[in-house]
C-alpha cells in the first residue's frame, strides 16, 4: 500500500498542485509590484549632482527629508553602499563622520532617509563597493532645505 501511494498518487498529486498553482511575476514584473506598495504622492525635485564615477538621479522627497537615486547604469560592482557626509569629502572612503543610508544595486530606483543634518549642511553622497573596498562614485549634495 505504501508503495502505490509513493509510487503513483504522490507524483500525480504533485503535478496537479503545478497545474493549478498560480504564475509568478518575474523580472521587472515583480519589482514594478514591490515598488508600489508605500508610493509617495509627492514626486519631490529633482537635482543636479555632478557624479564623478557613476550616472545616478538624484531626487529629493518629503521636502527634503528622503533621498531618491537611481542608477542610469547598473554600478556593476558587488555591495555597494550609499552614504551622506557633511562636507566635501571628495572620493575618500567612508569614515566615522559618514552616515550609511543604505545599498544601491541595479537601476531600480531607491530612497532612503537622510540625517537631520543633511538639511541644513552640504555634504557628499559616496557609493562605495564593501567588496572591493572601494569608492565607486561621489557627488556633492546640497543642503536640502526642509526644516524640521
Amino acid at each position: 500500500m505504501t508503495i502505490v501511494f509513493l509510487g503513483l498518487v504522490l507524483p500525480a498529486l504533485y503535478v496537479a498542485a503545478l497545474r493549478v498553482r498560480r504564475d509568478m511575476p518575474v523580472g521587472n514584473a515583480l519589482a514594478e509590484s514591490v515598488s508600489r506598495v508605500g508610493v509617495l504622492e509627492e514626486r519631490g525635485r529633482s537635482i543636479a549632482v555632478a557624479w564623478e564615477g557613476a550616472k545616478v538621479v538624484v531626487s529629493l522627497l518629503q521636502e527634503g527629508a528622503v533621498l531618491e537615486l537611481q542608477a542610469v547604469e547598473d554600478p556593476e560592482r558587488p555591495d555597494v553602499l550609499v552614504y551622506w557626509r557633511a562636507g566635501a569629502a571628495g572620493d575618500e572612503a567612508p569614515s566615522d563622520g559618514s552616515f550609511l543610508l543604505g545599498p544601491l544595486a541595479g537601476t531600480q530606483a531607491r530612497r532612503y532617509a537622510l540625517p537631520d543634518a543633511a538639511r541644513t549642511e552640504a555634504g557628499t553622497l559616496t557609493l562605495f563597493s564593501l567588496a572591493h573596498g572601494e569608492v565607486v562614485a561621489h557627488g556633492p549634495l546640497p543642503a536640502t532645505g526642509g526644516g524640521s
